[in-house]
């Protein structure tokens, strides 16, 4: 994906792994997707979504990290859904969606937020 982002070359002509593009990719990939998951939690901790609505907060990541597959494939990375497979995509990001509601759940517990408890 780094040849294909950084080079805008085919995804269809990549055949070997280069080493600094993948480094570039993964450096981009983690700066994103930390933005993307501080937006979320934002939006689901100042809506209260965490409490009790782990469905909805993997709706909402599904969504959202499909929304922006979709729009890097047509406007960064053209091809690149179809090059990595629609039903590995969608796995992936309904699998992140779960993970990042499970997350959520634990770390935003209403015991955590309590302050010390007078004795």
């Amino acid at each position: 994906m780094g040849v294909v982002l950084f080079t805008q070359a085919s995804p269809l002509t990549v055949t070997d792994v280069r080493l600094d593009m993948t480094a570039y990719f993964t450096m981009v990939h983690m700066a994103t997707f930390a933005l993307l998951s501080l937006g979320i939690s934002y939006l689901c901790r100042r809506s209260r979504l965490v409490e009790g609505h782990p469905v909805v907060i993997s709706s909402v990541v599904f969504g959202i990290l499909t929304a922006a597959i979709i729009a890097g494939d047509l406007t960064l990375m053209p091809g690149i859904v179809a090059a990595l497979g629609v039903v590995n995509v969608l796995l992936a990001n309904a699998l992140t969606g779960v993970a990042m509601a499970a997350f959520f759940r634990w770390s935003h517990r209403p015991e955590r937020y309590a302050g010390p408890t007078a004795t």
